[in-house]
């Protein structure tokens, strides 16, 4: 596994909504606070499943566990994460054992956004995680 250089987790998480414009709240913890942020999204989006607990790594490093409620699949809830330009993984976990992993780079001096979405239509199959990464703000409907 890659080692990363620095990896500073956000220790203070804020519960918004999408459509309140809210902005999370930046707390760093550990060496480094100045490379541009990973703004990540996290949704529970499966009426079949209220409640599902999710976790987040970025190269190995835990960055989100928490439970999320599905409430009006409009609870998206907001972290900040900074991490080092160069090559990364994020993996997201379910606690029924969904997972998902991609691999993106963040390039020197550019802030980015990923969203994670957990998904559970029974009709339709398995639990699944949708992750969008971006280098422009992440709307959510």
């Amino acid at each position: 596994m890659r080692r990363m250089a620095a990896l500073t987790i956000v220790a203070v998480m804020v519960v918004a909504c999408s459509d309140s414009g809210a902005a999370p709240v930046e707390t760093p913890v550990g060496r480094r606070s100045d490379p541009p942020p990973l703004t990540l999204y996290v949704s529970n989006q499966s009426y079949a499943e209220p409640e599902v607990g999710v976790t987040v790594t970025v190269d190995g490093e835990v960055v989100v566990d928490e439970r999320f409620p599905v409430r009006d699949q409009h609870h998206v809830v907001p972290f900040t994460v900074y991490i080092d330009p160069g090559d990364h993984t994020l993996t997201a976990t379910s606690d029924s054992g969904t997972e998902h992993t991609v691999e993106f780079t963040v390039p020197d001096d550019a802030p980015w956004w990923a969203a994670v979405l957990y998904w559970w239509y029974p009709e339709d199959g398995p639990p699944e995680f949708t992750v969008d990464i971006s280098d422009e703000p992440i709307s959510f409907g």
